[in-house]
């Protein structure tokens, strides 16, 4: 329903190829959402800085 849901409004490239359900978000001591272990985690690539 969900992966309906956004091809029904977004565009094809917003899409998520891939949609995963966790329990809890990791989150770093002042409570903010901790990107790099959702990386890690899902293996993501990190961001490569393209203005050299």
């Amino acid at each position: 329903e969900i992966h309906a849901h956004c091809q029904a409004n977004l565009a094809r490239f917003k899409c998520p190829r891939l949609i995963e359900f966790i329990d809890a978000l990791p989150r770093n001591a002042t409570g903010k959402i901790h990107k790099p272990t959702l990386r890690q985690q899902f293996g993501q690539p990190k961001p490569t800085d393209t203005a050299a």
